[in-house]
């Protein structure tokens, strides 16, 4: 894990100093001269640093937030606006030989898509043998679908190493002798719960003390991580109470938040 997060650090700076390149590029409307690119990249290492330290702020060297793909582009965009107030500050309260407005607009743009396509399409590829190791807890086609997707696409980060079906054990005690032989075998590092109905959230204090079992254990419920894979909401979800929870009456026609 340590070994991805050096990785991801280092694709990031790559990501910030090609982007660099690509905004003096589009900037100058030529390939810049050496001189011209050491004088933005000196000036621009500085922000390069704090930008990794706001990435690092948000969560994104945690080699697990790959797990759900939604969450890095988002926590990419939060990041990046961040990063552009750095750099309006920066750039104002720092003297500097360069007038860079134009070219901050271009660099925030280029490395906002280098990270991201960094991030989702090429990581991914470069770390197959590092993948996150999951149990799914769970019953139903909901939690087979999942399992079929994350074993079917490695580049998602994440390999079901077993689906569990919780209405198969009688009792919690079961079902925990059964997981902490399968988190010891499959050395998993990663636990997919369904916590939508009674009998799973009874099982809440099982799932809390897995959390101490083993250092850098993550949990992850079941269909939060199903709705962003698919973009739709899990059908076993929608109900009364999900309509109650998801109706809006502020406005002249009601209508739901999907």
């Amino acid at each position: 894990m340590r070994r991805n997060g050096a990785l991801l650090l280092f694709g990031d700076i790559s990501a910030f100093v090609g982007a660099l390149l690509v905004a003096l590029l589009l900037r100058h409307g030529a390939w810049p001269s050496q001189g011209v690119f050491l004088e933005h990249l000196i000036t621009f290492s500085g922000l390069i640093a704090l930008w990794c330290v706001v990435f690092f702020s948000a969560g994104l060297y945690d080699t697990h937030i790959n797990l759900i793909r939604g969450s890095v582009s988002d926590l990419i965009l939060k990041a990046q606006v961040a990063n552009l107030a750095l750099a309006v500050l920066f750039f104002f309260l720092v003297p500097v030989g360069i007038t860079p407005k134009t070219v901050l607009a271009l660099y925030l743009i280029a490395s906002t898509a280098f990270i991201v396509c960094w991030r989702l399409f090429v990581f991914p590829r470069m770390s197959p043998g590092t993948a996150v190791r999951a149990v799914i807890i769970g019953s139903g086609e909901e939690a087979k679908e999942l399992a079929r997707v994350l074993s079917g696409n490695r580049q998602f980060g994440c390999v079901c190493a077993e689906v569990v079906d919780i209405r198969t054990y009688g009792s919690a005690a079961a079902l925990e002798t059964k997981l902490l032989a399968l988190i010891s075998a499959q050395h998993t590092d990663s636990v997919i719960a369904d916590m939508s109905d009674e009998y799973a959230k009874r099982l809440a204090p099982l799932y809390y003390n897995l959390a101490f079992l083993r250092a850098g254990m993550r949990f992850v419920r079941l269909h939060e991580l199903y709705e962003q894979l698919f973009r739709r909401v899990p059908l076993s979800l929608i109900g009364k109470t999900w309509f109650l929870e998801n109706i809006r009456t502020d406005t002249p026609q009601y209508g739901y938040t999907l």
